[in-house]
């Protein structure tokens, strides 16, 4: 992509590979709508996807009645970061490290934006994310499951009852496993340390998730998810997929950024069911 503008940038393919490997580390793990939705890319120039949705205006042109196809919008992501000429040399003289804080931030920084457009939508001028599509809202897997599903409430650490209470309302629902659980760090640990008649909970976990797998994500703001794996349920409709690319030259360095372009679209409501904790 040219708009990326990485021949102006003052070093070369190697600074560039050595970058990506460490933006790549980040996004293999923090990315977590990846795991859960379809990804798949449009091109560069995708600007829209098409909801199969028409609005009816009262406006009217001469006697004919006007309608408005409706369709998801595509939203740009771009994060800026400053890497230091002192790293680039030390790359190019065949260092092993770097300080590789400012890359590794900014790729935190677009995966965190990415999962909340995912999870939690995105609206545009006041539009509610659980519209699904309508006036260009993007609805997130969280507003549709609690608009299908009402939330299972976990009793203190009794995490596995509500699992399963989670996925028989998947499967009341018609929504087939395998399942991911995806669950907040902070009662992440407590897979591990649980355990209910000598038989690790995490064991009893994915006989329950039917071999699906559990995600500990700072993309949940509260609770878990429970999430169907079956495929076709979720979609990330990509343009650019993530790229890296320069600015412009900074103080002590250059001013490089991620961007990305995309929209997420939610085709089954019912796919997934939130728990709460009381």
């Amino acid at each position: 992509m040219s708009l990326l503008k990485r021949h102006l940038a003052p070093f070369g393919s190697e600074v560039w590979a050595a970058l990506e490997a460490e933006a790549a580390a980040v996004f293999k793990r923090s990315l977590t709508g990846r795991k859960i939705a379809e990804y798949e890319n449009k091109g560069a120039k995708f600007a829209g996807a098409n909801t199969g949705r028409v609005t009816a205006l009262k406006e009217r042109l001469g006697e004919a009645a006007v309608g408005v196809r409706e369709v998801l919008r595509v939203v740009e992501l771009k994060v800026p970061f400053v890497f230091k000429n002192a790293d680039a040399e030390l790359i190019e003289r065949g260092a092993k490290t770097f300080d590789n804080g400012a890359i590794v931030g900014a790729a935190r920084t677009l995966s965190d934006a990415e999962n909340a457009l995912v999870f939690d939508g995105f609206a545009f001028g006041g539009v509610k994310t659980g519209d699904g599509g309508k006036n260009g809202a993007i609805s997130g897997i969280i507003p549709s499951a609690h608009a299908a599903h009402k939330p299972v409430l976990v009793k203190g650490d009794e995490i596995l009852p509500a699992i399963a209470e989670g996925i028989g309302a998947l499967k009341n629902a018609q929504i087939g496993g395998a399942y991911a659980l995806i669950i907040q760090p902070h009662y992440y640990g407590k897979l591990f340390s649980a355990a209910g008649n000598g038989y690790p909970l995490t064991k009893k976990l994915t006989e329950l998730l039917g071999g699906g797998a559990i995600l500990a994500s700072h993309a949940l703001k509260s609770g878990a998810l429970i999430v169907s794996l079956r495929g076709g349920d979720y979609e990330i409709l990509g343009g650019e997929d993530i790229s890296l690319g320069y600015e412009k030259a900074a103080a002590d360095g250059s001013e490089l950024y991620f961007y990305e372009s995309l929209t997420f679209r939610v085709n089954t409501p019912e796919a997934a069911i939130a728990l709460e904790w009381k």
